[in-house]
């Protein structure tokens, strides 16, 4: 019993399964209850006689064979005549009793009991009677007791039919079960590839950037080196050509000497060149300076013409439109006068004073 309860707690619950108690979790055939299995009655048929027996409450047995009349025993004992020598009537419906002769008699190893003593007339008719009555009794408990086994195959067809239909319904919620669970497992197995993929795809997103930063910084090592081997170089070429003009500075002293010249003709020479080159120089510079002052004194006189001439037209403008506009008030404000031509309306801008830009 404690092991049919674990078993019933153990079930998933399910709207097809049944919840009421430890009597159904016996009674329903499931997959590994053998006790279940075998006292779970099966579906009803012609030969379940046990059913019918179990759920039966009459069990009066019944007398369908025929009352004989010597072996049927008188509730009472019956009337008496009053006289010694019963009447004729009797006498005469009695039946002859004719002994067979000893010779037809056949020497069988079961002999027949003997008959009984023939009884009256009034206690036959009575006897006849009892038995009737007994017939119909019989009849009567004989079909209250088909009827009653007829509703209890039927009750016994409905429950048979209940329970059937609980077994199906619980083998359909069982599947459903194994279903829903192959769904979660399956549920989880893409949950976990998915996971496992997304671990491997930032493992490898993880390798990429390391080896993007190891790139990276091996490139900026190898520019690192290279502009130090390039400065280096360039310092090289600096102390080289250094060390040139050094040697020609030395050769052309070595060579001014052997010419034997004069030390003051040799400063003079040097101080002429000198001062004819920052000559040269400063006369560049002043004939720069002069020509940028030139082109920005006439870019400047451009300027300002070009912002004087577009200040009269502007002027020359806004005046005519003020002019035009009280024209116009006038217009709206008197309607009976005349027009009078304004004395302050200056005169018509000629389009030769206009800026070709204007026009």
């Amino acid at each position: 019993m404690r092991s049919a309860r674990a078993s019933v707690l153990d079930r998933p619950k399910s709207a097809n399964v049944s919840q009421r108690g430890t009597l159904v979790a016996l009674l329903s055939p499931r997959p590994g209850n053998r006790q279940a299995v075998l006292q779970a009655p099966q579906r009803w048929s012609g030969t379940t006689k046990p059913i019918i027996s179990r759920y039966c409450l009459i069990d009066k047995p019944l007398e369908t064979t025929p009352v004989s009349m010597d072996v049927a025993q008188p509730l009472f004992e019956p009337r008496r005549p009053q006289d010694a020598t019963p009447p004729t009537i009797l006498a005469e419906s009695e039946p002859l009793t004719l002994a067979p002769p000893q010779h037809s008699v056949p020497s069988s190893p079961n002999p027949r009991r003997p008959k009984a003593p023939p009884a009256s007339p009034s206690t036959e008719c009575f006897h006849v009677r009892q038995a009737r009555m007994q017939a119909e009794e019989n009849a009567r408990l004989l079909a209250n007791r088909v009827a009653f086994l007829e509703m209890e195959r039927e009750r016994a067809e409905v429950d048979a039919s209940k329970l059937y239909v609980e077994h199906c319904r619980e083998v359909q919620a069982k599947e459903e079960a194994e279903h829903h669970r192959r769904l979660r497992q399956s549920r989880r197995e893409k949950d976990e590839c998915a996971i496992h993929a997304r671990r491997e795809k930032t493992l490898a997103l993880q390798a990429e950037h390391k080896v993007r930063l190891q790139h990276t910084i091996a490139r900026v090592q190898a520019q690192r080196a290279s502009s130090a081997r390039s400065v280096k170089q360039k310092r090289h070429a600096i102390e080289v050509e250094c060390a040139r003009k050094e040697a020609a500075v030395l050769q052309a002293k070595v060579y001014a000497k052997r010419k034997v010249l004069s030390h003051e003709a040799h400063l003079r020479q040097q101080r002429a060149l000198r001062e004819r080159e920052h000559q040269a120089r400063l006369d560049a510079a002043h004939a720069v300076r002069i020509r940028v002052e030139n082109e920005r004194h006439e870019l400047a006189d451009q300027r300002v013409a070009a912002m004087l001439a577009k200040e009269t037209a502007l002027k020359c403008t806004l005046e005519i439109q003020e002019c035009h506009h009280r024209i116009e008030l006038q217009k709206c404000l008197d309607m009976d006068t005349l027009v009078s031509p304004d004395t302050m309306l200056p005169e018509t801008v000629s389009p030769s004073i206009l800026p070709t830009s204007l026009i």
